[in-house]
Order: structure tokens, then sequence, then C-alpha cells
């Protein structure tokens, strides 16, 4: 068995969406003066990889706290979509992928993007779904796309309509994923287990691929 760490790791100065706050990170007790050490942490519900509920979106949409565990965890595989033109994700092309998808819970879109991180490119460029591609993805019973992009609408977008279709039924978003290029191309095991929070609409992960 081999773990792959598909997370950013979390730094006060860790890219953010636009204006999004910086997270707060601070050592308020060490070993040598106290006999523990300990943090004050604290961050938007969407900072680096992170996944996305529907309550991010969707007036009464489910939250983490009102979601099942087992939603979180499953067999998933990575599409490579680094090359497609021009920068569309389009059904035509996952449609060559369907018997794989057809099996397991998770699609995960490997752009090549997360190699752009902390860079000014990262917020740019990157493909995006067709709105048909998105609607069709969401035929298979898959729990969750995940991708290693900003976001899953391009930045200019006003009305995050794929955000909104898979939100609608009931599809977790996971965006900031990194690594993607380390997983082989057979079906895997993913976990995007996020902090059980009240209410909350979303929650940065240790998003991780299993490969037996």
């Amino acid at each position: 068995m081999k773990i792959i760490d598909l997370s950013h790791p979390i730094s006060e100065n860790i890219p953010t969406y636009f204006d999004d706050k910086k997270p707060f990170l601070q050592v308020i007790g060490d070993v040598a003066e106290y006999g523990h050490r300990e943090m004050d942490i604290a961050y938007n519900s969407h900072i680096g990889t992170h996944i996305d509920l529907p309550a991010h979106m969707i007036m009464n949409g489910k939250t983490i706290d009102k979601t099942k565990i087992e939603k979180y965890f499953g067999k998933g595989i990575k599409i490579n979509v680094a090359n497609v033109y021009p920068n569309k994700i389009l059904r035509k092309y996952l449609s060559k992928f369907q018997a794989e998808i057809r099996k397991v819970d998770f699609v995960l879109l490997h752009s090549g993007y997360g190699k752009y991180w902390g860079r000014k490119k990262y917020f740019s460029g990157f493909p995006t779904l067709e709105t048909d591609a998105a609607e069709w993805l969401c035929d298979f019973k898959i729990k969750g796309i995940g991708i290693d992009m900003i976001s899953i609408d391009s930045t200019d977008s006003v009305d995050y309509i794929n955000h909104k279709i898979f939100f609608k039924n009931e599809i977790l978003i996971i965006e900031n994923l990194t690594n993607l290029d380390k997983i082989p191309d057979k079906i895997f095991y993913f976990s995007c287990l996020p902090l059980n929070i009240k209410n909350a609409d979303g929650s940065p992960i240790r998003a991780v691929a299993v490969i037996v």
C-alpha cells in the first residue's frame, strides 16, 4: 500500500482566492516556558486544499455536519485534462472514460496547474468544464469531483454554474489538490475528510490517495 499526500500545507502566506483573508497561525505557549506547545489558528473555510459543500452556494444546502462520513471516502480515478482545447473540458472528451467513471466515487481532473501554486498564473487560464460536461458527470453515482486548480469555474465567473450543477446533485467539490501526477493510471482509494465543523459550508482537508 502507498499513500500519496494530495494537499498543500497551510501557512500564513498560502495563496488565497483573491481577497480572502490569510490564515492566522500563532504559537501561544512553548514547551520551555509552559511545559507544552499550543497554537491559535484561524482560517477561511475554503483555504488551501479544501472541500466545498452544497451550503457554499445553495440556499439550505447540506453542511459538513449534515453529510454522512461515508461521502468523504471511496474509489477514485484521475483523468488528464492538461491538453484540452481551448481550455474547455468537453463531454466528448470525458466520455472516453465513462467505463472507469462508472466504477468509482470520485473523479480527479489533472490539469497540471498544481505546479503554478504560489504564482500569478495559477489564477487564470486553467481548463474548466463545459456546462454539458458537468451535467453529464452528474448522471453517474459519483460522490465528488476534484481538481488541481483554484476553482471548478473560471475566476471571472459571476454565476458559478459548475459549482451549482454539482451542488444541486449533492456532489462534493475538492479544489487546490496537488501531486496528482504521482497517482498511477488506475483506480485508487481517495479520502477528503474535513473537520466536523457545525454548519460549515467547507473546510481545509488532508486529501490523500491510497494505492493498493
